[in-house]
């Protein structure tokens, strides 16, 4: 791919079966499904057993992230992202409800959307405001990075050079600040 092409990393997740199978399943079939000739995964993670988040909200999760490069811009990503969601059977029907896939845009380039502001303002949310609120436009990089083991920890396996654009921290230093609680029912499957 040329230069034109911009790296992005994007997560996956699901705990409910797809018309295509288990979680795991569905996560590879969806990565298949990504590539095309505007959209290159350069390299994925391992999958993870992860506990559902909020915890207790249901069965535990399966987690990855890929590292892609794309000459598609971020709203353009999101867009296709929601319609391989919708091929392997994803409903919203409320916040953090479980599901097939979640296919998220964790960040692109070292790109900070909208404006610091308003990404200080979406990380800084308290658990009841995160359920309460959901963001009308894309925030980058994605505002809960810092604060989930199931998204950090399959990261590193991509990319443990990638710096936070905000924080100016390591994926290994966020992972490094979390609670051992927050990590120890992680597991490579």
């Amino acid at each position: 791919m040329s230069n034109c092409f911009k790296k992005a990393f994007v997560a996956f997740g699901g705990n409910v079966v797809s018309s295509v199978g288990t979680p795991k399943e569905t996560i590879t079939a969806a990565l298949r499904e990504l590539e095309c000739d505007s959209l290159e995964i350069l390299k994925i993670s391992n999958f993870y057993s992860t506990p559902a988040f909020p915890l207790g909200s249901g069965p535990d999760f399966v987690n990855a992230v890929a590292s892609i490069q794309t000459d598609k811009n971020a709203e353009e990503l999101l867009m296709k992202f929601h319609k391989v969601e919708s091929i392997f059977d994803r409903t919203r029907f409320h916040r953090w409800a479980p599901r097939s896939i979640d296919i998220d845009l964790l960040a692109f380039e070292d790109r900070i959307y909208p404006s610091k502001s308003e990404f200080l303002k979406w990380s800084n949310l308290t658990i009841t405001e995160q359920i309460a609120r959901v963001p009308t436009q894309l925030i980058l990089p994605h505002p809960r990075i810092q604060d989930r083991a199931f998204v950090l920890i399959p990261f590193v396996d991509v990319s443990e050079n990638w710096v936070h654009p905000v924080f100016k921290k390591s994926l290994n230093q966020m992972l490094g600040a979390l609670k051992p609680i927050d990590k120890e029912r992680i597991y490579q499957i």
